[in-house]
């Protein structure tokens, strides 16, 4: 399972995160977390390393605040954020995608870390995009609500795999029950 997000997601709430919320879920649910964190050193380029392993997933678990994220160092047009939400809709993998509540009153980021002066024109498109994209996107405001959201999903989505006898948008396969990605492509992160 490819768990897509930007760094602030990371870095706030202080306590518990948002990615943290999100990869308790993720474990919770049984699957496997791939995430662009625990890439290794390797001699490939960016853009490449980062499609292949999303490619390799069978689920995109994206969480899209406010900011653009890094741009691609290959492909400054797009962010890694939507390089790996384009790579998992061209690969055909079930995507997941739950976006934070701008309306919301307290998020926990603070406000420097909400607004992206340099790519948050991008960001707005981007969230866009992903809305008219025909999926059904989850609308989190805290850490403990985009939890609930995530292992909810993930549980459905394993529900209803099985109820189709294990076959995906991606074709035929085993049943997601312990793991969303192939053995060693990713972590189970560490409880705390």
């Amino acid at each position: 399972m490819f768990l897509s997000h930007t760094a602030e997601l990371r870095d706030f709430p202080k306590g518990m995160s948002y990615v943290a919320a999100a990869e308790r879920a993720v474990s919770a649910a049984g699957y496997v977390i791939v995430d662009m964190a625990d890439f290794p050193a390797v001699d490939q380029v960016p853009a490449q390393l980062c499609a292949d392993r999303v490619r390799g997933c069978s689920v995109y678990v994206g969480v899209l605040g406010t900011r653009y994220g890094s741009p691609v160092r290959d492909m400054p047009e797009v962010s890694y954020t939507e390089l790996e939400f384009g790579t998992a809709t061209e690969a055909g993998l079930d995507r997941l995608v739950f976006v934070l509540d701008t309306g919301a009153d307290d998020t926990g980021i603070p406000v420097s870390r909400l607004i992206d002066q340099e790519f948050g024109s991008r960001q707005d498109a981007f969230r866009g995009r992903v809305r008219d994209s025909g999926l059904v996107t989850g609308s989190f405001a805290n850490p403990a609500g985009l939890g609930q959201l995530v292992e909810r999903s993930l549980r459905d989505l394993a529900e209803r795999r099985r109820a189709a006898g294990g076959v995906s948008r991606r074709g035929p396969g085993p049943p997601i029950v312990g793991g969303g990605c192939p053995a060693g492509a990713g972590r189970v992160p560490a409880a705390g």
